[in-house]
């Protein structure tokens, strides 16, 4: 695909025939700038400069990557339906933390803690005995 048009006449008029053919590039290729880019014979930091200097082109690729949200969400949501494992443990893990599915625990806290404290409330809770050897 070229980025010239022979019946655009000015700069203007073929910056924004080539802005418009990267928009749809950017959809075909799901987001990924660089490839849109190279579809349509232009650098990626073309791509960019126009995204810098033109608010409503950047609008325009921002709506583009929102769309792209929708319709991954869109497949996740099928594949639940279908019953696919991991699928579900993704939407649980995003979603349900509120609900006890986590990959890990954040534990945050306030305050001075010291070794010597971590270590004596380990041994209350233990044996409520220091280990041998302990001071």
């Amino acid at each position: 695909m070229s980025t010239t048009d022979p019946l655009a006449t000015t700069t203007e008029e073929r910056q924004a025939k080539s802005k418009a053919q990267f928009l749809e590039s950017l959809k075909l290729k799901f987001g990924n700038a660089t490839e849109a880019a190279k579809a349509i014979g232009i650098t990626r930091q073309a791509a960019y400069l126009w995204r810098r200097d033109d608010s409503v082109f950047a609008a325009e690729w921002d709506d583009i990557l929102e769309g792209l949200k929708d319709f991954a969400s869109i497949k996740l949501l099928l594949n639940i339906s279908r019953g696919k494992e991991a699928s579900i443990f993704f939407f649980l893990k995003c979603r349900a933390k509120d609900r006890g599915y986590i990959e890990r625990m954040d534990i945050n806290h306030s305050g001075k803690l010291s070794l010597e404290d971590v270590l004596a409330e380990s041994w209350k809770a233990g044996t409520g005995k220091k280990p041998d050897g302990a001071t």
